[in-house]
């Protein structure tokens, strides 16, 4: 997605930046492909809660999972409806206030959703740090990364709408490249040599990556 994203990117800036299919396809296939990954962080989550104790995080695995996705499709589909008003009234030669607005919103209480999972991820960090191994706190560490990582590209997703079109960071491929493509990358490779499946998944991390008894 990130790839079919950034070709048509490149045929826009070939032609007219805000053409509406070249517009609504590179923003679609760009913000929504980073929201498949959000929603493996959080499964990821759920399975080390699961595996670790619920008692030490804040919510139930369940509510985290599928609260912090729901809030991910509602935030997604607010932007795709907002970057496709913005590029028809750019197209039109309307004022795109309302629009970007519009867009602006999904960003904002898409930011806002996900630092409220950072800071449910950080409490159950905290808690259930006396009851778990040096290889667990590592692969913990590994999707925190992920995390934050995941999350900066969201701020400037904000930052840049908030600025507005034709602005600084909209008109400065270097931005784009380095805080919105260059996060998703690091979160995908951090999971290279840290992939759930080999630490959370198979039998063989049962009693290496987490303790049989919880230790007091």
């Amino acid at each position: 997605m990130e790839v079919v994203g950034y070709i048509f990117r490149l045929l826009s800036s070939q032609k007219d930046p805000y053409s509406v299919p070249y517009f609504v396809v590179q923003y679609f296939f760009i913000v929504v492909a980073p929201v498949f990954f959000s929603a493996a962080i959080y499964t990821i989550i759920t399975v080390m809660i699961d595996k670790v104790g619920r008692q030490y995080a804040p919510l139930p695995p369940k509510l985290i999972l599928w609260g912090f996705i729901l809030c991910d499709v509602v935030a997604t589909i607010v932007q795709i409806v907002g970057a496709a008003l913005v590029g028809s009234a750019y197209s039109n030669r309307r004022n795109p206030t309302i629009p970007n607005n519009i867009l602006l919103a999904g960003l904002a209480f898409q930011v806002f959703s996900f630092a409220l999972f950072i800071l449910c991820l950080f409490v159950f960090l905290r808690k259930s740090r006396k009851v778990t191994t040096s290889i667990f706190k590592a692969f913990a560490a590994a999707v925190f990364t992920a995390t934050i990582a995941v999350y900066l590209r969201t701020c400037f997703r904000l930052a840049e709408t908030a600025q507005g079109l034709m602005q600084a960071l909209s008109t400065h491929e270097v931005f784009f490249g380095c805080l919105e493509f260059l996060p998703v990358v690091v979160a995908v490779y951090i999971f290279v040599p840290w992939h759930p499946g080999r630490w959370l998944g198979s039998s063989r991390s049962e009693g290496k990556a987490f303790p049989a008894t919880p230790v007091a």
